[in-house]
C-alpha cells in the first residue's frame, strides 16, 4: 500500500526510523514528527536523538511496513544536520528511558532534578537559540540534539559550542 493511498498532504504524522544497531541503549527506532508532503515524501519536524543521518526539516521517502508503520527508508533532501552533545550534571542521572518522550521521563525523576541542571538547560538553550537556524530540543537532563542548518561548517558549529556558557561535549560528523 502506497501512503498517497491512507494519507493527505500538510497530514502531521508520525513516522518511524529503524535503528539498525541497537547497541548499549537498546532501543530499536525512533519515532518522530513529521508532515506528509505527498508522494510518499515527509519533512521531518523534530530533531531525531538516535541518528545524524537526517534532521529537523530535512525530506525522507516513508513506506508503509508489515504493522501498517510509516518507516523512513531513504533520506531524499538535507537541509540540516543534527549534532549531539552532552554537559555535566548535578542531578543523579535518569536511566535511559527508550519509547518515553522527555516531559514523560522528566516528570518520573522530577525529584531528582537539581535547580542547577534546570538553569544550565536554560542557558544552554538561550544561548544556541541566538545562532540563526539552530534548533535545540532535550533528550534527558544532560542530553540534547541540536540542529544546525546544513550550510553551518564545523569550524561554525565547534565555535557556537565552545561558547556556550555551560561547557558542552559534542562531536561532529566524521
Amino acid at each position: 500500500m502506497k501512503p498517497d493511498s491512507i494519507l493527505e498532504k500538510e497530514q502531521q504524522i508520525k513516522i518511524h526510523w529503524a535503528n539498525p544497531d541497537p547497541g548499549e541503549t537498546g532501543c530499536m527506532g525512533e519515532l518522530l514528527w513529521a508532515v506528509y508532503k505527498g508522494e510518499g515524501i515527509a519533512e521531518v519536524k523534530n530533531i531525531p536523538f538516535l541518528t545524524n543521518e537526517f534532521g529537523l526539516h530535512d525530506l525522507v521517502r516513508i513506506e508503509i511496513d508489515e504493522k501498517d508503520h510509516l518507516e523512513i527508508v531513504e533520506v531524499v533532501n538535507r537541509v540540516s544536520r543534527t549534532i549531539h552533545a552532552t554537559w555535566e550534571i548535578q542531578s543523579d542521572p535518569m536511566p535511559q528511558v527508550c519509547g518515553k518522550c522527555y516531559p514523560e521521563a522528566v516528570e518520573e525523576h522530577k525529584d531528582n532534578i537539581q535547580e542547577v541542571d534546570k538553569e544550565n538547560w536554560r542557558r544552554i538553550r538561550t544561548h544556541l537559540k541566538s545562532y540563526q537556524g539552530v534548533s535545540v530540543e532535550p533528550g534527558t537532563i544532560g542530553l540534547i540534539s541540536i540542529s544546525v542548518p546544513k550550510s553551518m561548517d564545523d569550524e561554525s558549529v565547534a565555535e557556537m559550542c565552545d561558547a556556550c556558557p555551560v561547557s558542552l561535549d559534542y562531536q561532529l560528523e566524521e
